[in-house]
């Protein structure tokens, strides 16, 4: 081959190996959620399929997980529904999605960055549920135009179900165990070196050393850093209750102002008066139900709060007392936002079965 002609041939190799390099690293780089553990049964009910946020206020309304079957044929596709539990999810969060009989109890609060839902939940998702197959199978996260986002693959007929980025294992899933990523990072979510596969599962919690503290960084944040207790944690209707708010505070941060909001139907004087607090020097004031803390200084790392004279309203419900931090840029809420069981007066069941414009039940939670 004449010199000229080599020399082309070498550039133009080097420039498709790049294009390549690029195209398939991109979408490591913009990872927004990924599958985080896959389990696997003997059973066809109980396996599910956890998520990780990444990236925070993700909306993933009509966002789908598309199973295939054993012989990599395309299956099942589990819909999430356009509700607002799945609109602004925040990064750190783990969603548990599983089959009719993966779990006794679902947990749809989102305020300590976990959720625990049936796939056959119809008021969180449409569609139908994956099904695994322990020889070969595959599960992967799609955008609302059915783009591939990422996905778990194993055994030799789903090889190429999937395109990049995915994790494929060459062998069969063992029933009863998992396949789970252990470290820290999107960009290490393409080799199966960084999972274990037929391990033991760990459902709705990090699967290694690195793999916790990377979901506890990604929910760390200063704006909203620390975390409250609320007392009482029970009240009854038309009483009236001294209420303690205790703040721990993250060290790792500087907080420089704190607000409360009292839930508007509960009675109190709105009076700064009323308002003590300990391990606190700082600005106070209120604003219709808002409690303001402004530029503070602790002397210790817990401080507590107390409102005098609170009268329990008469609905039953769960009530949030939202205690919020500001340390960089602004306001954010403590998680889990604190709240009070109150046992109020009989409503009917219309009230509370009531939805909104959206079908969403009003009394969710």
């Amino acid at each position: 081959m004449p010199h000229g002609y080599s020399l082309r041939w070498l550039y133009f190799a080097l420039l498709s190996t790049l294009f390549w390099f690029a195209l398939d690293s991109q979408p490591l780089r913009a990872q927004a959620i990924i599958v985080n553990e896959v389990y696997n049964s003997s059973l066809t009910t109980d396996e599910w399929v956890e998520l990780l946020v990444v990236q925070d206020s993700l909306d993933i309304r009509n966002w789908t997980l598309h199973d295939f079957t054993s012989t990599g044929a395309s299956s099942n596709t589990l819909t999430f529904a356009s509700t607002s539990l799945w609109s602004a999810l925040r990064k750190g969060t783990i969603i548990v999605v599983g089959q009719s009989g993966f779990v006794t109890t679902e947990d749809t609060d989102p305020s300590d960055r976990l959720l625990i839902i049936k796939g056959t939940n119809a008021t969180y998702f449409s569609g139908t549920p994956f099904l695994f197959s322990g020889s070969s199978d595959a599960i992967q996260i799609r955008d609302p135009s059915t783009t591939h986002i990422f996905g778990v693959s194993w055994g030799t007929n789903n090889a190429s179900s999937l395109p990049a980025p995915k994790v494929h294992f060459s062998g069969s899933s063992t029933s009863n165990t998992s396949m789970a990523f252990q470290q820290n990072d999107t960009t290490l979510l393409t080799s199966t070196s960084n999972w274990l596969q037929n391990t033991i599962a760990t459902q709705g919690l990090g699967n290694s050393t690195n793999n916790s503290a990377w979901i506890n960084s990604l929910r760390a944040h200063a704006d909203g850093s620390g975390f409250a207790i609320v007392k009482p944690d029970t009240m009854k209707h038309g009483l009236t209750y001294s209420m303690t708010i205790t703040y721990h505070r993250d060290t790792a941060f500087t907080v420089t102002d704190m607000r409360i909001i009292m839930p508007s139907n509960f009675a109190w004087s709105h009076s700064t008066s009323d308002v003590s607090s300990t391990n606190i020097t700082a600005t106070k004031s209120i604003s219709e139900d808002t409690i303001y803390f402004n530029t503070i200084t602790f002397s210790a790392d817990t401080s507590v709060i107390t409102v005098q004279s609170v009268t329990a309203p008469d609905s039953t419900a769960y009530y949030p007392f939202d205690v919020q931090t500001n340390a960089q840029a602004a306001y954010d809420h403590t998680t889990p936002i604190p709240q009070i069981v109150l046992f109020g007066l009989p409503v009917t069941v219309g009230q509370v079965k009531g939805n909104d414009a959206n079908g969403f039940p009003l009394r969710a939670g």
